[in-house]
C-alpha cells in the first residue's frame, strides 16, 4: 500500500537566514506501510520521495531476504532516486538495485563477489557505492568522507534548510560516550529535510514507521568519518573504509574546473 503525501510549500527564518521546511502538523502519524510517498520543499518547488521499507513487497526475488537484511542501503538510495525520477526517466527500486543497477554500474564481478556469499556475509552498499550510483544518474552530490562535528552540523543543517536531503552512515553507538561491550550495529538511513522545529525528517527503511524525526545535533555523534580516503569499496567493508555522509542536490565544488 502506498501513502501519498502533498506538502504546502512553507518557508521560514532561521538564524536571520531564510529557511525551507516542511510543515510537522502536515506529515502522517501513521507510516507503517511498505513505501510511503512524501513530498519535501525545496528552495524552488518540491520533490516527492518514495520511503521504502527493508523487505516487504520491496524484497528482491533474486536473492529473498536480502533486502530485508542488509537493504537499508539500497532503500535509501532508491528512494533518492525516486525523487530525480524527473530527470533520469525511472523509478528505481531496492529490488532493482541488487538485481540490475549494482551489476551494471560496479561490474558483474563485484556485484557477483557480494551475492554469491552466505547470506550473513552478504553486504550493504557502501556510501562510495551508493556515490557511484548517483553518478551514474547524474544526481548532483557531494560524498564528505572526513569531517569534524561542528563543521559537520552546520553543513547539514544548511543543506537541509535548502530541502536538499543528505544519505548517513550511522552507528548505534554514539562515539561521545564510553565505550561499550558488546556488537556495533550500522544502518543507513536518508534526512529527507526540516520542519518548522528545527527537527530532521528522517526516510526510515527499518522498523515499523517510515518516518521519524530528531535533530542533527543528536545524530552527528552516532555518524562517523571514513579513515580511509582512497577506499574504492563498493560494499560495507568495515567501520575504517566506511562512514561519512552524502549531500544530495549539488555539484561537488572540489570538482569543478
Amino acid at each position: 500500500m502506498v501513502l501519498f503525501l502533498w506538502i504546502l510549500i512553507s518557508h521560514t527564518f532561521v538564524d536571520g537566514r531564510a529557511a525551507v521546511t516542511t510543515p510537522v502538523e502536515s506529515l502522517p502519524e501513521d507510516t507503517d506501510y511498505d513505501q510511503v510517498e512524501v513530498t519535501i520543499n525545496q528552495e524552488k518547488g518540491s520533490r516527492t520521495y518514495t520511503v521504502y521499507r527493508q523487505g516487504g513487497t520491496n524484497e528482491t526475488a533474486l536473492y529473498p531476504g536480502y533486502i530485508a537484511g542488509h537493504g537499508c542501503a539500497a532503500c535509501s538510495t532508491a528512494s533518492i532516486l525516486t525523487a530525480w525520477a524527473e530527470e533520469t526517466g525511472e523509478k528505481i527500486t531496492p529490488a532493482d538495485l541488487v538485481e540490475n543497477v549494482e551489476k551494471e554500474v560496479f561490474g558483474e564481478e563485484k556485484w557477483a563477489k557480494n551475492y554469491s556469499k552466505s547470506f550473513k556475509r552478504q553486504m550493504p552498499l557502501s556510501l562510495y557505492g551508493v556515490s557511484l550510483i548517483l553518478d551514474h544518474y547524474r544526481v548532483d552530490h557531494t560524498y564528505v568522507r572526513a569531517f569534524e562535528d561542528r563543521e559537520a552540523v552546520e553543513e547539514i543543517t544548511a543543506h537541509l534548510k535548502k530541502g536538499l536531503p543528505v544519505i548517513a552512515l550511522y552507528s548505534s553507538i554514539n562515539r561521545n560516550e564510553k565505550k561499550h561491550k558488546g556488537s556495533t550495529g550500522y544502518h543507513t538511513i536518508t534526512f529527507l529535510g526540516m520542519t518548522q522545529e528545527n527537527e530532521v525528517i528522517i526516510g526510515e527503511p527499518g522498523g515499523s514507521a517510515r518516518i521519524r524525526f530528531s535533530t542533527v545535533e543528536h545524530m552527528i555523534p552516532y555518524l562517523f568519518p571514513c579513515k580511509d580516503p582512497e577506499s574504492t569499496a563498493c560494499y560495507f567493508s568495515g567501520r575504517k573504509k566506511s562512514g561519512g555522509y552524502i549531500l544530495v542536490g549539488e555539484k561537488d565544488e572540489s570538482e569543478e574546473d
